[in-house]
């Protein structure tokens, strides 16, 4: 043959086997018929042993000829020839499992799953093999439709023979035929003989495969696959007719296809023309694979895309598709055009690829074609807030990124750093789609990391990079203060206030003590904290419960967040003592009477049945506690007897008219229980009580009004009472420790005071009024800063402040005015006091008389002078009051309450905006080093209130010879410090005339230029004539 592919040849040792692989028809669909044909030639040389032995002829060359169809690839089937044992005779157990052999009778597809062989099978084994496998033969005796393949030994059949899914040869059911041949060049036996044998035989071998649509559940495809032998002679023509065999079968969904020719125990040439080969069906296919990289990086950008090509086209990428013209049988060139990608331009197309096949098992796909892509570098990223947020989320942008690089490394501290306060970042969003989320900022923004999101094309930021920020509010964690139960009388309990943080973080412990510890009431303690994430505390007076801090502190979840903190009352004690007052009161005899709990003190002096001093010794002081809140236990102070008899005889202490019983049936006795406090919670009196008199042998009323009294003297009073009255005391423990201490103090007289503006009945604090009680005889307390206090001042000098100023007192119907004293409060009360003496009676009045500031100042609306006269400012004034209404001065507005009127002069044109001029009213400004020039000024008067004059003087202390003028524009000066006026000033070069009707004239001639400023005008003229004569 031209073009013989030689199996085997003559010369070959036993068991060798050949097979080729069609590159082309590799990976060939099986959904689809074909028909393969080719020209096959067995050739053997006959020997006398041939003879002698029955395997002479072209049939005694081997096992098998023909094509296979296999899932394996060409390594997996050279792989499985190579390590089949080569077998010294058929029968030998070392050959290993014969039907797994593809050696001799396995036909080139024993040991390979669910292959086909399809051809001449030159030898029937249909003898068992040894007593190691005892398997019976590999051909069957029971061919399909019963035909048999025969006797063992050289056959003429023609078969087809499958392998099922183990690899083992399928021996009985199987397609088999008779096909004689045509063998042919016919040599001597001997070379002594005449008698000759065909030594060769060519023949067509053809299969057709023709599937019938049928796919099982593992995706094989069901078929027939005929087999058809056309023997041929010497000149490859037809001789003889065609034998063929068929048989449904089932293979994979798509097959490998080859040639294959193997001998057994005998030996020849086996061989293929590979010339003669034709196929008629659908070509064998290779995938191209196509990627997408970036050109920097070399990343892939794309999934990559496969076209499916077949072997031997060339396939390329291109700016423009090509296609062939005409079709070529061996192989096309085609070109496609990769996609444009966003964020991309193209690089480079890649190498064409020429389509091979391969093994995928053996190595990667050699069919690769990388397609480059420059990334461009204008795209914008941003997260902004998403929708429905309850708070707002400011957009971050980022600016000039390259397509397909990471995105910024510094997105988790930007997003971070935007969270409004109360919220975290619950999920990241592109569009609709999650991209990350999670409990915690953290969490989200890690998932963000994990997700290693790219650069998309987008160069506004509001497409492929544009991510929205999801905000959910952070768990907040509140509280209640409650009281222990039992707690009596509590305050208010204070607010917890609230804590928010992300879901498993701790509670800010730390601040929430300092906090909760602040706003404990005074004598109360933390008994107990109870809330979420955590186990109860509890606490002493001492060691009071406290939030668990560092890693013991109570974490957020993400409900639920709610503490109590409970409040119990500390355990506080009260003191009661006891003492004479040391007051010296205005009753007859009564002198100082010192002395505390259990000491005596002396109570009164004089003479009454004999004796010359009364003592009596007070109770020794005593002390209870108890919860806070809770109700101090009733007090019942014994007193001393205040009315003692002596030697049996009753009588008062203290001297009276008569020195007898009879005439005290009506009199009150001079003494009152007060009870003082040190914690400066209680100053309350008990009430007037009469202290009655008693008899010291019997303990009889001897008379008076009684209150609670016992005898011998002893007067029992309920200090901590429990109503609600005008008398009730204050009765609860208190958080600081009392000590109380009850008083006898003289009764004493009280003094009223009242406040009284006799000019101004509508000023806020005219009748005010009040009292001091308890004044002894003589003395005349200082009332005014209470009636100050009372009305609502800190002290007399914010009360001036507010233009309410004390002028003085009245007392019994004579006034001391400040103004006589220096105006010093304490002077002028003083010498009040010197005069009247003191308190001669009860409920006398003092009363303080103040005068509200009405100082007020108006001016001219206009006014225009001439540059060259001269100008005094007073003469714009019009009007001037002091403090009290009147011009006290009678100076026609050159001072306001003693002080000089302040002027400030300013330009108001262009030309003079920078003029400005500082004095008094009194000042010759055109006289003075900074006259003014022709133009218009704004001219303003400023006159001093009481405080003004007040606070100038304290500014003239640092700033001597400085006028009003200068302290108002020194910025010194507060609102309530001056009241101002201002005239509209215009300078002209017009002169006044001095003499005559024409200055009259004139002056009516500026009637209609200047009208609210006339009078003044005549004043001035008036005034200057004079100073003409003066100057004369």
């Amino acid at each position: 043959m031209g073009n013989a592919l030689n199996f085997t040849l003559k010369t070959s040792p036993t068991y060798t086997t050949g097979f080729a692989y069609f590159n082309g028809a590799s990976n060939m669909t099986m959904s689809a018929g074909f028909t393969l044909s080719g020209i096959f030639q067995s050739s053997k040389s006959t020997t006398a042993g041939d003879v002698a032995s029955g395997t002479n002829g072209p049939f005694g060359v081997g096992d098998g000829m023909g094509f296979f169809l296999t899932p394996a690839s060409k390594t997996q089937m050279s792989t499985n020839f190579n390590n089949a044992p080569i077998p010294p005779i058929a029968a030998d157990p070392a050959w290993g499992n014969p039907t797994t052999n593809p050696r001799g009778g396995g036909l080139g597809i024993a040991g390979l799953t669910n292959s086909v062989f399809a051809g001449r099978d030159f030898y029937n084994n249909t003898t068992g093999y040894g007593t190691g496998y005892a398997l019976g033969p590999l051909d069957g005796s029971d061919g399909a439709g019963g035909t048999s393949q025969g006797t063992t030994g050289i056959a003429t059949q023609i078969s087809i023979r499958t392998t099922d899914g183990t690899g083992a040869l399928v021996r009985t059911g199987y397609a088999t035929k008779a096909a004689p041949g045509y063998p042919f060049t016919m040599v001597p036996i001997l070379n002594t003989e005449t008698q000759t044998l065909p030594t060769t035989q060519n023949e067509r071998i053809t299969i057709t495969w023709a599937p019938n649509g049928s796919t099982n559940a593992q995706g094989q495809i069901t078929g027939t696959l005929t087999l058809t032998e056309q023997p041929l002679n010497s000149s490859f023509a037809t001789k003889n007719s065609a034998v063929t065999t068929s048989q449904t079968i089932t293979v994979n969904s798509t097959m490998n296809i080859g040639a294959f020719g193997s001998t057994g125990g005998l030996t020849g040439n086996l061989s293929l023309d590979l010339s003669s080969l034709t196929f008629s069906g659908q070509k064998g296919t290779e995938p191209v694979i196509v990627n997408y990289l970036n050109n920097s990086s070399k990343a892939v950008i794309a999934p990559s895309t496969t076209i499916t090509a077949n072997i031997s086209d060339i396939i390329g990428t291109a700016a423009a598709a090509t296609t062939p013209s005409t079709v070529n049988a061996t192989g096309n060139s085609y070109n496609f055009v990769p996609p444009a990608l966003a964020g991309y331009t193209t690089t480079s197309y890649g190498t064409a690829v020429t389509v091979q096949s391969y093994d995928p098992t053996v190595s990667n796909n050699p069919n690769v074609i990388n397609v480059a892509y420059t990334p461009l570098t204008n795209n914008v990223l941003t997260f902004s807030n998403a929708s429905g947020n309850a708070a707002s989320f400011p957009t971050v942008t980022y600016n000039n990124l390259t397509t397909g690089t990471a995105i910024p490394s510094s997105v988790t501290t930007d997003l971070t750093g935007k969270i409004p306060a109360g919220y975290y970042i619950s999920a990241i969003k592109q569009g609709t789609t999650t991209i990350a989320s999670g409990g915690t900022t953290s969490a989200t923004l890690n998932g963000l990391t994990v997700a290693g999101l790219t650069v998309g094309a987008d160069t506004s930021g509001t497409g492929a990079n544009a991510y929205t920020v999801v905000l959910s509010a952070q768990p907040t964690a509140t509280g209640t203060y409650t009281y222990a139960t039992g707690a009596l009388n509590t305050p208010a309990a204070p607010s917890f206030g609230s804590y928010q943080g992300d879901v498993g973080t701790a509670l800010p412990t730390t601040t929430i003590n300092t906090t909760m510890n602040g706003k404990v009431p005074a004598g109360y303690y933390i008994s107990s904290i109870a809330g979420t994430n955590m186990t109860t505390v509890t606490g002493t007076q001492t060691n009071p419960a406290q939030f668990p801090t560092g890693t013991a502190a109570p974490t957020f979840a993400a409900s639920g967040n709610s503490y109590t903190v409970t409040l119990a009352p500390i355990t506080q004690s009260v003191t009661f003592n006891y003492q004479f007052s040391s007051s010296t009161g205005g009753l007859p005899g009564e002198k100082d009477t010192p002395g505390a709990n259990g000491v005596a003190g002396k109570l009164v002096t004089g003479a009454v049945s004999g004796n010359t001093s009364w003592t009596g010794t007070l109770p020794n002081s005593t002390t209870v506690s108890g919860a806070v809140g809770s109700v101090v236990p009733t007090q019942t102070p014994v007193l001393p007897a205040i009315f003692l008899t002596s030697g049996g005889t009753a009588g008062w202490k203290n001297p009276l008219p008569n020195g007898n019983l009879t005439s005290i049936s009506s009199f009150n006795a001079p003494y009152t229980i007060w009870i003082n406090t040190n914690d400066g919670y209680i100053w309350a009196q008990t009430g007037t009580y009469t202290y009655t008199a008693y008899t010291a042998a019997t303990g009889a009323v001897v008379s008076g009004k009684t209150m609670g009294g016992t005898a011998n003297g002893q007067t029992a009073m309920s200090i901590f009472q429990t109503s609600t009255s005008a008398n009730a005391i204050y009765k609860n423990f208190l958080a600081a420790a009392g000590n109380y201490t009850f008083i006898v103090v003289p009764n004493q007289a009280t003094l009223k005071w009242t406040i009284s503006d006799a000019n101004n009945p509508n000023d806020p604090v005219n009748g005010t009024s009040g009292n001091t009680q308890n004044v002894s005889a003589g003395s005349l307390p200082d009332v005014t800063q209470q009636a100050i206090t009372a009305a609502g001042y800190a002290s007399a000098a914010d009360m001036a402040a507010a233009g309410i100023k004390i002028t003085g007192y009245t007392w019994q119907g004579k006034t001391f005015n400040v103004a006589d004293y220096g105006y010093s409060l304490s002077a002028t009360y003083a010498a009040m006091l010197a005069t009247a003496g003191g308190l001669s009676a009860p409920n006398q009045t003092v009363t303080i008389n103040v005068a509200s500031d009405n100082t007020a100042i108006s001016s001219n609306a206009t006014n225009t002078i001439p540059k060259t006269a001269r100008y005094t400012p007073v003469t714009d004034i019009t009007s001037a009051l002091d403090a009290d209404g009147g011009d006290d001065n009678g100076d026609g507005g050159e001072s306001v309450n003693g002080a000089p009127v302040g002027v400030v002069i300013i330009g108001s044109d262009s030309s003079n905006s920078s003029y400005l001029y500082m004095g008094n009213a009194t000042d010759n400004v055109q006289a003075s080093s900074n006259p003014m020039e022709n133009g218009n000024y704004a001219e303003t008067f400023y006159a001093l209130t009481l405080q003004g004059v007040t606070d100038y003087n304290n500014w003239l202390a640092s700033n001597p010879n400085a006028t009003v003028g200068d302290f108002i524009q020194s910025g010194a000066a507060q609102a309530s410090d001056y009241v101002m006026s201002t005239t509209a000033l215009i300078v002209t070069d017009f002169s006044l005339p001095f003499t005559g009707g024409a200055g009259l004239a004139g002056l009516v001639a500026l009637a209609g230029i200047v009208t609210a400023g006339s009078v003044a005008i005549r004043k001035r003229k008036k005034q200057e004539e004079n100073i003409n004569e003066e100057e004369r």
